[in-house]
Order: structure tokens, then C-alpha cells, then sequence
């Protein structure tokens, strides 16, 4: 999409790797540049593949008025309050388990606002992840899931995700995330993806996707950076990006989005 020409109407960005990187929490000059756009009353959106819990530890020194939209637009919450949530059906999910569960592939579950947002994972042995997350021996229940994920090394992710695209067919979305830790293959509902949840967004408030500027850096941003009028890239995002997105800025840890906003709406913060 061609840019507008004009200064963006809404600020979107992803959060791991374009806002932060390896920490629990957002730079403080990023938090001043932010604070001072929706102060301003311009709308900042924050799409991320982290969970509900996640986010609002990252977001914890941000203005309330941030929206924000965990687990790639699987849930949205405006104002303090859940929007919408796009749950996953129980018998296909009690099946995708069973398949992860067969080929020792860790089960990290997502749970939606019924749940209060709980977060569980089950593993034969112990796996790293946020405090966000508890462990249990194994799944009681298939209901309230918003997003079932794994972890696993990125060469084994393609024949993985092959085979878990012949188990749910159509009935899910697969989104793939690259991380010096692994690949993340995230099962969510058909309707979840960065832009269609962008796209509703801007519907709900009347705002074009060619007034959008989006800041990204991985293969899930990928939908949504070709939606907006002003795509926009941190240095360190992923190589097959670059081939397509030309705007380029200094990578997330020199804080590039602060930065990129602070020139282009003058705001003068040091």
C-alpha cells in the first residue's frame, strides 16, 4: 500500500524484537515517546504474540489509554476492558493436544478472559518460560482456549507444522515465529492474524489502514506490514522481510521506533 503522505493517524507495533528485546519491559526512552503520543491522543496499538499476562507486564509504565492486542490479535482490550476474544473449538483442540503430547513436543496453553487469562504449559521436563505461565502434568479441560503453541528447534518447524496443518486443516491458523531460542508454531482461531485484527480495529474506529504506520520485525507481522500505509522495519528484523519492506530503522536495541516517532512528529524528547 502507498504511503499517504501524511503523518500516521494510528501508531501499531509489535512488541518483542521491535519494542524490546530479552527483557520484561519496555525502554524507558520508548515509554516517554509512547506516553506522549497518546497524551496526545493518537492512538497506539500494541499486536504481539506474547500472552495477555506478558504484555501487560511490558506495558506496565504505559499510559492506560494503550490498546492492546496479545497473542497476535487473538484478544483485544481498549480502555482496561476485553474487546473480543477468539476462542478455539474444545474436540479440535483435545486432538492437537494429543498430537503434541505423542511427539514429545511441549503444550503451551492459552486460556481467555473466563480463565482470567491463565496460562499453563505441559512438558516432560522442565521448559523455560515467563512467570506468566504455570506448569501442570497434564490438560484436565479443553475449554477457554484462545491458542495452543510449541516450541521446538527451527529445522524441525516446517515438517511439524506440515503435519500439524493436515491434522486441524481450515478449521485453524498456524503462525510461525522465529527465536534465537526456536521456532514458535502457535495454533489460534481462523479469524486471528495481525492484520485481520488491525483491519477490525481501524473499521471500529474509523480509521484507514493507509493512515496506519506499523513497526515489525518477524514472519507474523508480515500480513499487517503490507496492509499499512507506512511499513516499517527495525534493522534486526528477519532477513526475508528486508527483500520486501524498504523502511528501515535502527534495530530495537538502540530503541529505533522511539526514535523513527520522536523525528516524525517532532516531538522533541530527548
Amino acid at each position: 500500500m502507498e504511503k499517504t503522505g501524511s503523518l500516521p493517524k494510528l501508531v501499531a507495533s509489535d512488541i518483542g524484537g521491535t519494542l524490546a528485546d530479552d527483557v520484561n519491559t519496555i525502554p524507558p526512552f520508548t515509554v516517554r515517546v509512547l506516553n506522549r503520543l497518546l497524551q496526545a491522543n493518537l492512538p497506539v496499538l500494541l499486536i504481539t504474540g506474547y500472552n495477555y499476562n506478558s504484555t501487560k507486564k511490558f506495558t506496565e509504565n504505559l499510559d492506560d489509554r494503550v490498546i492492546l492486542m496479545p497473542q497476535n490479535g487473538s484478544l483485544c482490550v481498549k480502555d482496561g476492558k476485553l474487546v473480543w476474544e477468539y476462542r478455539i473449538p474444545e474436540p479440535q483442540a483435545e486432538e492437537l493436544c494429543a498430537f503434541l503430547r505423542k511427539n514429545n513436543l511441549p503444550i503451551i496453553i492459552y486460556k481467555g478472559k473466563e480463565a482470567d487469562f491463565d496460562n499453563i504449559y505441559v512438558y516432560p521436563q522442565e521448559l523455560y518460560l515467563s512467570y506468566a505461565f504455570r506448569r501442570v502434568e497434564r490438560l484436565t479441560g479443553y475449554s477457554n482456549i484462545t491458542g495452543i503453541s510449541t516450541l521446538l528447534p527451527d529445522n524441525k518447524a516446517a515438517k511439524v507444522r506440515k503435519k500439524i496443518q493436515g491434522i486441524v486443516g481450515d478449521k485453524f491458523k498456524i503462525i510461525y515465529t522465529r527465536q534465537t531460542r526456536g521456532a514458535w508454531l502457535e495454533v489460534v482461531h481462523p479469524e486471528v492474524r495481525k492484520d485481520l485484527s488491525l483491519k477490525r480495529l481501524c473499521r471500529d474506529m474509523d480509521i484507514s489502514p493507509a493512515d496506519v504506520i506499523y513497526f515489525g520485525d518477524n514472519f507474523n507481522d508480515e500480513e499487517a506490514l503490507r496492509i499499512v500505509g507506512h511499513p516499517v522495519l527495525v534493522e534486526n528484523a528477519a532477513p526475508e522481510l528486508k527483500e520486501e519492506f524498504t523502511t528501515i530503522i535502527r534495530p530495537v536495541a538502540e530503541e529505533g521506533v522511539a526514535h523513527h516517532l520522536n523525528e516524525i512528529f517532532s516531538l522533541n524528547i530527548n
